[in-house]
C-alpha cells in the first residue's frame, strides 16, 4: 500500500526550515513534494497497515506544533483510487475535512479515522505503560514429547490495560513498532523474564530454558550485546538457559551483520531459536550460516493435523529439514490429542499450545512448573 499525506504550511515556513524539521518524521523512502504555494504531500511507500500513515502524521501534527494548526488528510493506494493524481485530490479533500472537524488528521475513507485514532491513542499510552507498571510477562510451558516433562518455557509480553484489561502482543506491538518503543519494551520484557526464571530458582533445573522473542529492531541496535550480557549478568541468570527466538523476517533483516551478533551471542551459551518457521521468506543459503539450534513450525501449520494433506506435509517436512541439520524441532499452536499425536510419531521434540497450558502470570506458571503438567488424556 501506499499513502499521500497532504497539508496546507503555514505562511513563515521557508523551505530550509521545513526539511529540517520533517527529516525526524520521515523515512528514508518516503517522498516530500510541493503541490501548491502553500499545499504539501508526502508520499509514504511500503504501508504494511493502514494506521502507519496515521502514526506518521501525528509526528508531524507534533513537530510542526510551535508553527501554529496543521490538519492533515490521507488517501490510500489502491483503496481510495488507482489515479495519482487523483490521490493527491482525495487526499486534499480529507485534510479539507479534518480542518473543518478540528481533527488532526482524517482518512478520505473517513471509518479508518477512528480507528487509526484509537491506535494512536494507545501508542501514546504504550510510553507511560512500562513506567506504571501495566506490562507483564506470561509463560507457557514447552513439553518434552518423548519424557512428557517441562522442558522450558517461552515468555510472552501482555499489556494489562487499566481499562481495556489485557491487551495481546499482536495488537500493540506493530504500535510499538511506529512509536520507536520496540527496543526498550523489548530490553524490559527480556529483563523481566530473566528476573521471574530467577525466582523460580531456574539455576536448579539446568535442562530447563528460557525463551525470549527478540525484535529485528532490537538486534539493529548497535549495543544490543552489550545490553544482553548486562542485562544477564545483573539478574544472575545463566546464559546457557536463555534462548531468544528471532522470526524468520528478523533473521533476513540483515543476514551478514546478524550472523556476526548471533555468533557472539552462541560463543556465550545462549541458545538460538527460528520462530514462525515456514511463514517468512527465509533463504537456506543464509540459513545455514546461523549458529540456529531450533526450528518452531508455526501453529498455522499445525492447526490442520492430522487431516490436512499439505499441513501434514510441511511439517513432516520441516521435522526431517531440521533434523538432517541437527537442529530440535518445537511445534506450537497445540490444541488436540490428534495433533500431539501426529507429531510424536513424526519425531517432533517438544510442542507447546493450549492443549497443555495457555500462558500464566509468572506466580501460577511457578506453581505449574514445580507441579508438573498433566499427561494427556486418551
Amino acid at each position: 500500500m501506499v499513502a499521500v499525506l497532504s497539508f496546507r504550511l503555514a505562511d513563515e515556513f521557508v523551505d530550509s526550515d521545513l526539511a529540517g524539521i520533517l527529516s525526524d518524521c520521515l523515512r528514508a523512502t518516503d517522498t516530500v513534494a510541493r503541490i501548491g504555494q502553500d499545499e504539501l504531500a508526502i508520499i509514504q511507500t511500503d504501508l504494511k497497515q493502514y494506521d502507519n500513515a496515521a502514526f506518521m502524521a501525528q509526528k508531524i501534527i507534533e513537530a510542526l506544533s510551535t508553527h501554529g494548526d496543521v490538519y492533515i488528510g490521507i488517501a490510500i493506494y489502491p483503496d481510495d483510487t488507482r489515479m495519482p493524481g487523483e490521490l493527491v485530490n482525495k487526499a486534499m479533500d480529507a485534510a479539507s475535512r479534518a480542518s473543518r472537524s478540528s481533527l488532526p488528521y482524517c482518512y478520505h475513507e473517513a471509518a479508518m479515522t477512528a480507528t487509526a485514532q484509537t491506535k494512536v491513542g494507545l501508542g501514546g499510552e504504550l510510553r507511560l505503560a512500562v513506567q506504571r507498571n501495566e506490562m507483564a510477562m506470561f509463560y507457557q510451558p514447552k513439553i518434552d514429547l518423548a519424557e512428557g516433562t517441562i522442558a522450558g518455557m517461552e515468555a510472552l509480553i501482555r499489556w494489562c490495560h487499566p481499562t481495556r484489561g489485557i491487551i495481546l502482543p499482536e495488537e500493540f506491538l506493530p504500535i510499538a513498532e511506529e512509536t520507536e518503543m520496540i527496543v526498550p519494551l523489548g530490553n524490559w520484557a527480556l529483563r523481566q523474564a530473566c528476573l521471574d526464571a530467577r525466582e523460580w530458582n531456574l539455576d536448579q533445573n539446568p535442562t530447563l530454558s528460557l525463551a525470549v522473542n527478540v525484535a529485528a529492531e532490537q538486534l539493529s541496535e548497535p549495543d544490543f550485546l552489550e545490553v544482553l550480557f548486562q542485562i544477564l549478568g545483573e539478574t544472575g541468570f545463566e546464559p546457557n538457559q536463555l534462548e531468544i527466538e528471532l522470526s524468520e523476517r528478523t533473521m533476513m533483516h540483515d543476514p551478514v551483520a546478524l550472523v556476526d551478533v548471533l555468533s557472539v551471542v552462541h560463543k556465550r551459551g545462549v541458545k538460538i531459536t527460528i520462530d514462525d518457521f515456514g511463514t517468512g521468506y527465509s533463504s537456506l543459503s543464509h540459513l545455514k550460516l546461523f549458529p540456529v539450534e531450533r526450528f518452531k513450525i508455526d501453529k498455522s501449520f499445525v492447526a490442520g493435523l492430522p487431516s490436512d494433506p499439505y499441513d501434514a506435509a510441511i511439517v513432516r517436512g520441516v521435522i526431517g529439514l531440521g533434523h538432517g541439520l541437527k537442529m530440535d524441532i518445537v511445534a506450537e499452536g497445540i490444541d488436540s490429542l490428534a495433533q500431539l499425536d501426529f507429531l510424536r510419531s513424526e519425531g517432533c521434540d517438544q510442542a507447546q499450545g493450549y492443549y497443555y497450558s495457555p500462558p500464566l502470570p509468572a506466580d501460577e506458571f511457578g506453581r505449574l512448573l514445580a507441579q508438573g503438567v498433566e499427561p494427556p488424556q486418551r
